[in-house]
């Protein structure tokens, strides 16, 4: 805070704490002179000039545009013919297809429409929280929340990719304990969303995380990639809780906010 003495920064503590009830304070502390709410994680980098482009762009952006994210700079996105099989296509930039598969949205060349958008790289207009909070279901860092919020959004609303203001994604070292984590609850979550959207399939949506599940066997096999691995396990056990109908049932509680001085 010492470091940004001329920004009115409140900062406020969330209990019990979680991304989604975390975003959902933040959007009901900000001015009701506020027009933009930004989300930005701690682990994303802007580039020279990223906020000046993402602020040209809503200069001139219409009342019909809900959402805006930077772009994110990265390897190039693949697809093999076995992603292909699996419902897993990468060729079209942000898609949701049927299965719930999202399509990556980095290295836009151009301003491009999508349809879901990055959590914790983007913009919002403040009128979309007049009919959409994130769901507090995704407990914890709320892994899969940003699509789950976005391709709601996007039903209404036109989402960007903004091409200029570009960023850099720094990805944290995994513990073992997380990747099997990450593996079970990239499952649950997914079928999460897809059975809350009633015009995507359950059936791909199986078919598709059965795919991302013998991915990341072989690569965890081939690497050798121990991490690799633990996620497929956790897919695995993942995939047997929607099976057995065992998918958590989350009681969601409003938390409270205690602002502390900076």
């Amino acid at each position: 805070m010492a470091d940004f003495q001329d920004l009115p920064i409140k900062y406020m503590e969330i209990r019990p704490p979680g991304l989604t009830r975390q975003k959902n304070a933040g959007v009901r502390a900000v001015h009701p002179s506020t027009n933009l709410i930004a989300c930005l994680d701690d682990d994303i980098e802007l580039e020279d000039g990223a906020m000046e482009a993402m602020l040209e762009f809503w200069q001139g952006a219409g009342a019909d545009v809900g959402g805006a994210s930077f772009n994110i700079l990265g390897r190039p996105p693949a697809t093999s013919w076995a992603q292909r099989i699996f419902l897993m296509d990468n060729r079209r930039f942000g898609i949701v297809a049927s299965s719930g598969y999202n399509s990556p949205i980095i290295n836009a060349k151009e301003d491009q429409r999508s349809q879901w958008l990055v959590g914790g790289a983007t913009v919002w207009r403040k009128n979309v929280f007049r009919e959409h909070s994130f769901n507090e279901w995704f407990l914890g860092s709320g892994l899969g929340e940003d699509l789950y919020f976005s391709y709601g959004v996007g039903k209404r609303y036109k989402l960007y990719v903004i091409a200029n203001a570009t960023v850099r994604h720094r990805e944290p070292n995994g513990s073992l304990r997380n990747s099997y984590r990450s593996g079970k609850v990239q499952v649950i979550n997914k079928v999460y969303f897809v059975r809350s959207n009633p015009e995507l399939s359950s059936l791909k949506c199986t078919w598709t995380l059965l795919g991302i599940l013998m991915g990341n066997l072989a690569r965890g096999i081939a690497g050798p990639d121990p991490n690799r691995i633990l996620r497929a396990l956790g897919n695995a056990v993942g995939l047997g809780q929607v099976f057995t109908g065992r998918l958590p049932q989350v009681e969601v509680s409003r938390p409270t906010a205690r602002p502390s001085a900076p």
